[in-house]
This record gives structure tokens, sequence and C-alpha cells, in this order.
């Protein structure tokens, strides 16, 4: 069970064992969702905003900054992820950190897209929408600024989504933050129906495991960690530790679709247990 040997302390140890017991059940289905939602959004444009939409108001808005971009794109990029991540977990306890990286990184991806989505005041998407293009922007000039200096020649982004904001009344300020996953991660938590802030705790473990920490590493293994210098034996890791982890971010999943869904008047999602044509 995930979590075995993490403090006994408090309600969660407890929901972590009725979530582990659980999910068994439920992981065909939620493999199969991911599977088919994958295929959906790399196919047709069934979440592209319909004209008249909320989406599509708002992208007017912010041509060519689309608000209906920032999410799909981070969607799109948690889904590849956590499909990645659940084709790994099948290959053994081997390939346990590579895809506990990898839900790491859908659930940020996730939290950001439902973050952008879920507030039903316009000026609030796209303060957080802009936010997150200038993010990408600062991040760009940081990856390249030992090669070239911290200015692009002939780069107007950082203009020009500044005067988008202007002519949008939103605050340079709100623009100029920079969008941390800790803070869609928070935001998203207390939106899902999750006890016991289970969506913190598993990011916390998977980036945990993304940065070699031991106690990431012993709360995903199926023995007792051992006493630092008491040996070199490693750690057992155990692929199933993972399934509470991709059920949660199932769940972040659906309540990005649902918003999604409501923004875009797109249509319905395939229900959990969809059989995989795939596999058919």
């Amino acid at each position: 069970m995930i979590g075995s040997w993490a403090p006994q302390s408090g309600s969660w140890p407890q929901v972590l064992g009725l979530l582990s017991d659980r999910v068994a059940a439920q992981w065909k289905g939620d493999v199969a969702k991911v599977r088919n939602l994958a295929r959906l959004i790399g196919q047709t444009d069934s979440y592209r905003p319909l004209p008249g939409s909320v989406l599509a108001r708002d992208d007017e808005k912010l041509s060519p900054y689309g608000v209906s971009y920032a999410a799909l794109h981070n969607l799109n990029t948690g889904v590849t992820q956590l499909q990645a991540a659940q084709e790994l977990m099948e290959k053994g306890p081997q390939r346990v950190v590579a895809a506990a990286t990898l839900l790491r990184s859908s659930l940020e991806a996730l939290a950001v897209a439902l973050w952008i989505l879920d507030s039903d005041e316009q000026i609030e998407r796209i303060s957080r929408t802009l936010a997150w293009f200038k993010h990408n922007v600062a991040d760009e000039r940081v990856a390249f600024e030992d090669f070239v200096g911290k200015e692009l020649s002939g780069d107007n982004r950082t203009a020009d989504i500044r005067h988008i904001a202007r002519q949008n009344s939103v605050k340079l300020s709100r623009v100029n933050a920079r969008v941390h996953s800790t803070e869609a991660l928070r935001f998203a938590d207390t939106s899902l129906d999750v006890p016991n802030h289970l969506l913190l705790y598993i990011w916390r473990l998977c980036s945990g495991v993304a940065h070699g920490r031991p106690w990431a590493f012993a709360n995903l293994s199926s023995t007792a960690p051992r006493a630092p210098g008491a040996g070199s034996e490693q750690l057992v890791l155990d692929e199933a530790s993972l399934r509470v982890p991709f059920r949660i971010a199932v769940v972040l999943l659906d309540a990005v679709i649902v918003a999604f869904g409501e923004r875009t008047e797109a249509g319905p999602v395939p229900p959990l247990d969809t059989p995989d044509m795939g596999d058919s």
C-alpha cells in the first residue's frame, strides 16, 4: 500500500488504505479513459471552443494569446504524460521512478489547466492566461541568456502581452507574476472532492521521487526502509503503489474536462468505462 512507511498520525493513512484497496477495481477503466482521451485530443477538434462559447469570447479579447490554447496545451501535456506514466507502470518496478516523475509533471500541467479554466470571471481567466504566456517567455529567455543575453532581438512578445493586458484592464502586476505549480495545485486540491489534501500529498510524493528523496522512495516500496548507512541494499519499489497517484490524477483530469466542456460547449467526455477500441 502507498504510504506504508509514512508517519501514522492523523486520519489520512486510513484514507490511503481505503483508496489502495479500491483503485484496483478502477484501474482498467482509468487506463482506457486516458488512452481514449489522448486519441480524441490528438485527432479531433472536440475541445476547440465553438463560436459564441465562453472560451471563444475570451480568445477574442486576447488574440493571438488564447485562453483556449493555454488550457488545451496544459490538458494535452497532462494527458500525454499520464498515458506515458501508465505504460511505464506496466513494465515493472524498474520503471517506477520514471513513471512517478511523469505523474508529477502530469499533475502540474492538469492543475494549471484547471486553474486557468475554473473561474467564472472572464477577467480572472484572462489574467491567469496572460500570466502563463508571460511566464513562458521569461522561462525561454532564462534558458537562452547564457548564449544570447537576456534580451532577444526582435522579440516583442512581452510588450504585446502587456499591451493586451492594458486593453483588458488587467493589472501588470498580475501579468508579471510567475505561475507557480504549487499555487495551481493548491487551487486544484481545494476544488476537487478528495479527502485529506491527497492531491498535494501524491504530488509531493512523486516530486520526492523525481528529486531522489529517500522518504519518497520508502513510501513507494514494498519493503521496510533501512537506516542510513545500514547497508547498500536498494528498496524494492512497487509499481502498484503508483495506482493511487494515477487514480487521483484521473480525478483531476475529470475536473479539467468538465471545466473545458462548460467553457467550450464541447461534447460529453467518454465515460470512465468506455472500452478501449485500440485493444479490441
